[in-house]
């Protein structure tokens, strides 16, 4: 009996800096230490993704497959889609498709979906996109063999207006460090673009009120994408309006011009970073899971994210979660910093939770749940 034929959608892996690129990297990684009969074709764009071939270096298991398909979230991407994806299951006899974007193709053998978040059906949504997504996810839902989350919160959400969804949650999963490294605690972090979701003008708020009630406070340190410079400095000029404002007497809005920029930083400077933090400050209002988080939190950096959220059922007992309207709470955590250092072997811990080899195997068993609800029809 030949090995499990797995075809999985890595055509939106193309070098970009993204959580849905770092994740799929992950769960790849820790495939390749998990013992299992099976084959994967990474069916990728015309160039790969140099990571991807990385990975598929030594590893006969994994096979890349260059398709004509674009990465981008186009009309074109999905008729292309629609188009190849049959010939391509057919001339690599492949047995299940994992697919992670919208429309879900429709293939003569099980798919499932991978949803990372939800926040085309909210206040979140991106434009066009929100005008046409719930019609297409609930057909996508409908059909998937099973559906993919990375958090107990999206499960929850996708199953509050679907009850009868196939859903798994396959966390994201990054490889530990060999070993911890030093830690400098010499500063706050926010990493992330400055979407309105991402909750910026929260993190700016409580930093600056800190540093109004403590002189000798960390720097708040902002690493963004070298391409969002110019929505931050429209975000600072916002915060120092709202400091301005009537009724504002502690002069918060002064501290700002104390905060620290750095754009455009690779995976090797991002951790760099983190491994210099004290706290990761994570005040997003939706995440689908928050792979800052899980990157701190394997270099024992403790996270502040807000009551309920995904990113902090992520950072777990490594975590300290606050209330999201609130900036005075978070404040408050910052000018306590020094008991947060209590936190970083519970982050440790958790980051060992939710290495790459567990969620592999999580990843794998929602590939076999797929296949065994296909053979029970």
């Amino acid at each position: 009996m030949r090995p499990l034929r797995v075809g999985v959608q890595a055509w939106l892996c193309d070098g970009t800096p993204s959580g849905a690129r770092t994740r799929l990297l992950g769960l790849l990684e820790g495939l390749r230490a998990v013992d299992a009969d099976l084959e994967l074709r990474l069916l990728c764009g015309p160039v790969p993704d140099p990571a991807l071939v990385a990975l598929c270096r030594g590893e006969r298991r994994f096979a890349l497959v260059p398709t004509a398909i674009p990465a981008g979230g186009t009309l074109a991407r999905a008729r292309r889609e629609a188009r190849l994806l049959p010939a391509l299951v057919d001339e690599h006899g492949l047995d299940l498709h994992d697919h992670a974007a919208l429309p879900l193709p429709r293939l003569a053998i099980p798919v499932c979906l991978t949803l990372h978040d939800l926040r085309d059906l909210g206040g979140f949504g991106r434009g066009f996109r929100s005008r046409l997504v719930h019609q297409e996810l609930e057909r996508a839902v409908a059909r998937a063999a099973r559906v993919v989350v990375p958090s107990p919160q999206v499960r929850a959400e996708l199953h509050a207006r679907w009850p009868r969804a196939r859903v798994d949650v396959v966390p994201a999963g990054l490889p530990a460090p060999a070993a911890p490294p030093a830690r400098a605690r010499r500063c706050f972090v926010v990493v992330g673009r400055p979407e309105p979701r991402k909750r910026l003008d929260l993190a700016l708020e409580a930093w600056s009120r800190a540093r109004a009630l403590r002189i000798d406070l960390p720097p708040l340190v902002i690493a963004a994408p070298v391409d969002a410079e110019a929505a931050l400095r429209r975000t600072f000029a916002e915060a120092r309006r709202r400091s301005a404002a009537p009724g504002r007497a502690d002069g918060a809005g002064a501290h700002l011009d104390d905060v620290e920029l750095r754009l455009g930083l690779d995976d090797r400077g991002r951790d760099a970073l983190l491994a210099d933090a004290v706290a990761l400050l994570f005040p997003s209002a939706l995440e689908g899971f928050g792979m800052p988080a899980l990157e701190a939190l394997r270099l024992g950096v403790p996270v502040l994210a807000p009551e309920g959220s995904a990113q902090a059922w992520v950072a777990g007992a490594g975590g300290r979660p606050l209330p999201a309207d609130r900036p005075e709470a978070w404040a408050r955590a910052l000018v306590r910093h020094e008991d947060l250092a209590a936190l970083e072997p519970a982050a440790l811990a958790r980051a060992r939770e939710l290495d790459a080899v567990h969620a592999a195997r999580a990843w794998l068993g929602s590939w076999e749940r797929a296949l065994g609800q296909e053979a029970g029809r």
